[in-house]
């Protein structure tokens, strides 16, 4: 994975070329890739250097907000090397492309041949793509800050009783645009916070969200988080999970939290506030429960969001998370 102070590191020991400074980073071997800087703009680019063949033909290159690739031949012909340039083109998403050049690099050191990078490359940036269709380049917002806690939360509550770091982890399918935020073999978990004072109702963004369809149980938790000094930042909570995994889960950690908004090298700015969990409730989404499916929508209905009362629910709260946990002690 590259080294946080690797722009630090290319300007202390790169050398420099045709309108950029360049540094070779030596953990990729499938090709040779360098770190670089725009003498003329002074913002930052990755390069890899690889046979023309290896270039999908006809291909049309990726195309990401903020970001530029382009093709750079270094030899006459069509045989021959090219470069593949990503350029960063303006500095408001420059922690992005910070991230993105991290994530990148830390993909193409498991290659093996550089047809396998240039796959690689066009697949990260593809899923960069889908993080900034999504996601502010800036920082998450507030609510989103408190949304992603509060998942953080299950899923720290997920590992306390006995799943596996890596099945806890690899469960959390939220980010990843999936109808539930958790879903394990024995049932999934759709989480809801609020910061509300007396909360009396949840929204639902989704009708699939309170969908159990081919899902062996469904779970529902509310946490109520209180703002406090003495509480645990977004930013505190991210490290004391990432303390608890083993290192083959860091790729999938890290994945999770990029696609939920969440960016290491803007982790300066969840460090407040502090949040405290002043009730965590736990529904069972049983038949009668208040919702509304996808089947039940008349035709031509779409994009459905509505408000569940908290007081309708009463019949549904159950122990909790142990429901479904009980039989997963580990990553087998």
């Amino acid at each position: 994975m590259a080294s946080p102070g690797i722009w630090e590191q290319l300007d202390t020991e790169g050398t420099e070329t045709t309108g950029f400074v360049r540094l070779r980073i030596n953990a990729v071997h499938a090709c040779r890739l360098y770190a670089a800087r725009s003498l003329a703009t002074g913002l930052e680019a990755i390069m890899l250097d690889v046979e023309k063949a290896s270039i999908p033909a006809r291909r049309q290159l990726p195309h990401t907000r903020g970001f530029d690739l382009r093709t750079v031949a270094l030899d006459p012909g069509r045989g021959g090397r090219s470069l593949l340039v990503l350029n960063l083109l303006e500095d408001r998403y420059r922690d992005v492309f910070a991230a993105l050049s991290a994530d990148t690099i830390a993909h193409l050191a498991e290659c093996a041949s550089e047809q396998e990078a240039v796959q690689q490359l066009f697949a990260r940036l593809a899923r960069w793509q889908a993080f900034l269709q999504q996601h502010d380049p800036e920082g998450l917002s507030l609510p989103e800050q408190q949304g992603l806690f509060g998942e953080l939360a299950i899923l720290r509550r997920l590992i306390d009783l006995g799943v596996g770091p890596t099945t806890a982890v690899e469960s959390w399918q939220g980010p990843k645009g999936a109808s539930h935020d958790f879903r394990l073999a024995s049932g999934s978990v759709e989480v809801k916070t609020t910061t509300a004072v007396t909360p009396v109702t949840i929204r639902i963004s989704n009708v699939r969200q309170l969908d159990d369809t081919g899902v062996p149980a469904l779970l529902l938790v509310v946490l109520v988080l209180d703002e406090a000094e003495a509480g645990q930042s977004l930013t505190s909570i991210v490290e004391e999970i990432a303390q608890r995994l083993p290192d083959t889960a860091t790729n999938t950690w890290t994945d999770r939290l990029n696609a939920a908004g969440y960016l290491d090298i803007q982790r300066h700015l969840y460090e407040s506030p502090g949040y405290l969990v002043r009730d965590l409730r736990t529904y069972s989404v049983a038949p009668g429960f208040p919702r509304l499916l996808e089947a039940d929508l008349t035709e031509g209905v779409s994009d459905v969001r509505y408000a569940v009362s908290l007081a309708a629910l009463k019949n549904f709260r159950c122990e909790g998370l142990e429901t479904i946990t009980t039989s997963i002690t580990s990553d087998a």
